[in-house]
């Protein structure tokens, strides 16, 4: 099953799709890589498992767009990747504070704790810090 579908169906049936019964072969063979694939992207089995389930409900349902010039597997692994991407986006956006309002940062006493330690400016200390967000954002979303 992992050979290109071009090679082994006609374009009639590759338009028709597979039946359960083919697909529930595809997900018996492709499950455990593709539940691998999404722990390692994601770090949580529990994630991981849904996205698994999420992946091949995605693959049956547009299994009609599905052109075999590639595996199934590597189909399958396009649609995890940008799946739990896609996950991955929505954790970050809810979780993440922006640099957006200042006015949290500006009253905080840590600057001027920092700024007494190091023996710097107030103004000083907050440029360095927002250069380190700004460095730690680009470094960030390198690994992401």
């Amino acid at each position: 099953m992992s050979e290109p579908l071009a090679e082994c169906e006609s374009s009639a049936e590759l338009g028709a799709g597979l039946a359960s019964s083919e697909f529930a072969e595809v997900y018996s063979e492709h499950s455990r890589a593709i539940y691998y694939l999404a722990l390692r992207l994601l770090g949580d089995p529990q994630k991981a498992e849904d996205a698994t389930h999420d992946v091949f409900l995605k693959a049956f349902r547009k299994m009609s767009q599905f052109r075999g010039q590639s595996s199934w597997r590597t189909w399958l692994y396009r649609i995890a990747i940008n799946h739990c991407r896609n996950l991955q986006q929505a954790w970050y956006d809810r979780h993440m504070l922006t640099n957006a309002d200042d006015a949290i940062w500006e009253n905080t006493a840590a600057q001027e704790q920092v700024s007494a330690l190091t023996e710097q400016t107030p103004d000083a200390v907050r440029g360095k810090l927002h250069r380190a967000r700004k460095s730690f954002a680009v470094l960030f979303e390198k690994t992401a």
